[in-house]
């Protein structure tokens, strides 16, 4: 059995090798909440710069958060990703919160206009209470055509028709306190099934892993 849990989870770290590569991780021991929030920084060209762009504009962003039904009634904001694009008068943000009970990704592109209607996207309407995790991927520099899976199911895609430059350094990271359990941020635009992968909740994964151990198991009983 031992051998058995060994070679499945070798495979499931080979499912994600290759495509990505791990730039930045949360760990709250890290960092010290000030009114509610961390808040993480990087320099833009530092080379040490955990949100730093590899040029192609490709980048993937995996968000596991809690949601109460305080936090919903609050319109609470999940995480807010900024930064500048090619140049120092460009503006880009990412920000995930709940908006009238929906749960909306929403975009700032080059120009520096700050969330239009057609750069907002609904993940889910109606969002319920419970544990979350949210996978998507950019494919390039300059259109914000994103890929999402929420919870091990594809959400969607994006379609936003503002540019959107993501060739500059990301600088500031805003994280809710008691909300968000983990962030990641990768360099490479994941597969779409690799963001299926990525965004099953960690209780979840481990609850399917041991499914499949069960079943094997139970297979070469019978057998």
């Amino acid at each position: 059995m031992k051998k058995l849990l060994f070679v499945l989870a070798a495979a499931c770290t080979a499912s994600f090798a290759g495509a990505v590569t791990l730039g930045w991780e949360f760990d709250k021991n890290d960092y010290t909440a000030s009114e509610g929030v961390y808040t993480i920084t990087g320099t833009r060209g530092d080379a040490g710069n955990p949100f730093g762009s590899d040029n192609s504009g490709a980048m993937s962003l995996v968000v596991s958060f809690t949601l109460t039904s305080q936090n919903i009634s609050d319109a609470v904001t999940i995480f807010d990703l900024t930064g500048e694009g090619n140049d120092a008068t460009c503006t880009q943000r990412v920000r995930l919160s709940v908006v009238e009970g929906n749960l909306q990704l929403a975009v700032a592109g080059k120009n520096g206009n700050l969330y239009p209607a057609n750069n907002l996207k609904v993940i889910a309407s109606s969002v319920a209470p419970g544990e979350y995790t949210l996978a998507f991927k950019v494919d390039g520099q300059t259109m914000f055509q994103p890929t999402f899976s929420l919870n091990g199911a594809t959400a969607g895609n994006g379609g936003f028709l503002s540019d959107f430059n993501w060739a500059g350094d990301m600088t500031s990271l805003v994280l809710a306190e008691n909300v968000v359990t983990d962030f990641e941020f990768y360099k490479g635009a994941m597969t779409a099934k690799e963001l299926e992968t990525h965004s099953v909740p960690e209780p979840t994964a481990l609850a399917l892993l041991a499914l499949g151990v069960a079943g094997v198991a139970l297979r070469r009983r019978a057998a």
